[in-house]
């Protein structure tokens, strides 16, 4: 939920898909075909600029990178990918 005005959303996420949580035709990217195929941020982009009432006007975007440390020689670097999104 969100007011209709005067609203901020940040949505940040590596966008990284499984068929082990969820099945390919509910992802929101990823895939090549259906109706979110291509890019997850792009296509999150338009449902916020398209699929809502009132429209969401993404004012940001970018990148953020982290990582995990999984133990003392093993670590896992993330690319998390996100939307600043005003309304």
């Amino acid at each position: 939920m969100a007011r209709p005005g005067a609203a901020r959303l940040l949505v940040s996420d590596p966008f990284s898909w499984s068929d082990e949580i969820a099945p390919e035709n509910a992802w929101l990217g990823g895939t090549k075909t259906g109706p979110f195929a291509g890019r997850a941020r792009d296509n999150l982009r338009n449902l916020l600029e398209t699929g809502f009432a009132p429209t969401w006007l993404v004012e940001e975007q970018g990148e953020v990178w982290w990582k995990i440390r999984n133990h003392a020689n093993h670590f896992e670097l993330i690319r998390s990918e996100y939307l600043l999104a005003i309304r």
